[in-house]
């Protein structure tokens, strides 16, 4: 959970006589903080998303000096600036050229009469930003709860308590970004951001090195033996999501991936198949991919004991591997060519740019020095599979137990 400005502006506004001066644009920025600063110099102290309070005490002889202090504060990363005029500030400070300097940058500049009390303008916040943290915390931790299976019943029971409907239904999305490290916080604020806006009543934490999602989806998941899978609508726009942090940060490696709708207390799987995603994602080194659009990665990803798709494969294609290595030949190719063209030699010949006679003693290895079923349907389908799987266990090795 985070709190936009625009939401604190609204909310506080008549009670503190708030007045928007400029940079309205930048009501949707993230505010985390807010602090006093009444120096230019204090402001190497700030490390972003804060809503500053200054009553100009440090004035400087400078006319330029309020601008000066307005772009540093803006290069600093904060949310905005409140002027407490009446005393050392008045309107008349606000320039057209600090005007035209937050408009251009949608920097939310306010003006606050003397007669309003710091003290109190900041306890508010204060109180705010903390009940907003706690309750983000107690969230965060609930959900790490659900997906370690560490007391469940407890962690639905906070959920529900923090407006997390158990009849509703939800869907992971994990994302996993490598950056340069002073680089982590301003990625993690945009995501943020992106989230506050495009996707209400979402919930982001850190699970391990990775990004952790809860997207609220419309509508009830489907208790069937079949799964309930995301919403076009929704899978587009979280998709889009996706491609706009990769713009964003162009220099970052990030992949992502959704889970299918489940229920709360099921979340877990939602969970497991977004790891998943990601880790197709991360093979393939593309940017986003929905679980619901693995094909027949979704049952191999649904394997729990990796050991029984290494066996599998190494048992119906070993002895051709063991064959190519003892005779420097090329059965295995020809035997995946063989099947993916419906048995035609003359499609594998094609395909292999070599001769028909070449693939038929080939062909025959395989059959009767090999003694591959090659005649067969189920045979076939399963020698194919064969071939699938261990693709998948050779590209996908480094990230098959994620959770």
């Amino acid at each position: 959970m985070s709190l936009l400005l625009q939401d604190i502006y609204s909310e506080t506004k008549n009670r503190f006589q708030l007045e928007l001066v400029c940079g309205a644009k930048g009501l949707n920025r993230l505010m985390n903080w807010v602090y006093v600063a009444e120096d230019i110099a204090t402001t190497d102290f700030l490390h972003g998303g804060e809503l500053i309070i200054t009553t100009g005490m440090g004035k400087q002889a400078s006319s330029g000096w309020l601008s000066d202090f307005i772009r540093e504060l803006f290069r600093q990363g904060t949310c905005g600036l409140i002027l407490n005029t009446g005393m050392y500030l008045s309107e008349d400070d606000i320039t057209p050229e600090i005007r035209n300097f937050c408009e251009e940058h949608s920097y939310p500049l306010f003006t606050m009469p003397w007669e309003i009390h710091i003290y109190d303008i900041t306890r508010s916040y204060y109180n705010r930003i903390f009940r907003d943290t706690q309750s983000s915390d107690a969230v965060t931790e609930a959900f790490l709860d659900l997906v370690s299976g560490s007391d469940p019943e407890h962690a639905v029971s906070v959920l529900t308590r923090s407006g997390f409907s158990p009849d509703s239904g939800y869907l992971a999305y994990c994302i996993g970004a490598d950056g340069p490290e002073q680089e982590k916080q301003r990625f993690e604020t945009a995501v943020k951001l992106e989230l506050k806006i495009h996707f209400p009543g979402s919930h982001m934490c850190r699970f391990r090195e990775d990004i952790l999602v809860v997207l609220p989806c419309t509508g009830k998941p489907e208790h069937t033996v079949s799964e309930a899978v995301a919403p076009a609508g929704l899978k587009d726009a979280v998709r889009e999501l996706a491609c706009r942090i990769s713009r964003s940060f162009s220099h970052w490696d990030i992949r992502s991936g959704l889970g299918s709708v489940s229920g709360l207390s099921d979340f877990p799987r939602s969970f497991s198949q977004a790891r998943s995603a990601l880790a197709a994602c991360a093979a393939a080194g593309e940017i986003f991919r929905a679980f619901d659009d693995l094909g027949f990665y979704k049952i191999l990803f649904s394997v729990t004991d990796q050991r029984v798709l290494d066996n599998y494969w190494r048992e119906k294609l070993g002895p051709v591997l063991a064959y190519d290595k003892a005779h420097k030949s090329c059965c295995l190719e020809t035997l995946y060519q063989y099947l993916i063209c419906s048995g035609s030699i003359q499609k594998v010949a094609e395909a292999m740019f070599c001769h028909r006679n070449t693939v038929s003693y080939r062909v025959r290895i395989l059959r009767e020095t090999l003694g591959l079923p090659l005649d067969n349907v189920q045979d076939r389908l399963e020698l194919l599979a064969a071939f699938y799987i261990r693709s998948f266990c050779e590209s996908h090795s480094e990230y098959l137990h994620l959770s």
